[in-house]
């Protein structure tokens, strides 16, 4: 792949357009697509209601999310929050190359895992850089190795 950067002073300062140029489309063209498509939709902040107040959380403090029943809670950096709500809901709101599904009940941000340590069923714990512990189920251990490029 060849990438390159062409300005283009007839744009405003605050526009950027891509351009993906290929033979043909494939399989490697729709990811990047797809990929391109939903940098642009990232978010910044994920607000939550808890105790009928807003809280506006910043997506980079998020350490990880579980999920029981319907109680949703949000380990960040430095404080967790309880709210109602569905993991699959949150989770489309965040970028999937960083916050990665871990359980049925569990996803948790790449960018704040520290280590991995195997158990004897096959499962893996993941230990954050906050000292959180999460679970990895074995189903989904694959899927965050490739996440992790291993």
């Amino acid at each position: 792949m060849k990438i390159s950067f062409e300005q283009d002073t007839t744009l405003d300062v605050d526009q950027i357009t891509v351009l993906v140029r290929a033979a043909e489309t494939n399989a490697e063209v729709l990811a990047l697509l797809a990929q391109l498509n939903r940098l642009n939709q990232q978010v910044r902040t994920l607000p939550i209601v808890v105790d009928e107040q807003m809280i506006v959380l910043a997506v980079s403090d998020i350490v990880s999310i579980e999920v029981l029943a319907e109680q949703l809670t949000i380990h960040t950096r430095n404080q967790t929050y309880e709210t109602r709500g569905h993991l699959k809901t949150i989770l489309a709101k965040l970028d999937p190359a960083i916050f990665i599904r871990v359980s049925r009940s569990a996803v948790l941000n790449l960018d704040q895992l520290s280590l991995l340590e195997p158990e004897f069923s096959g499962n893996l714990v993941a230990k954050m850089k906050t000292g959180l512990s999460l679970t990895v189920s074995r189903k989904y251990v694959s899927e965050l190795k490739k996440a992790l490029g291993m």
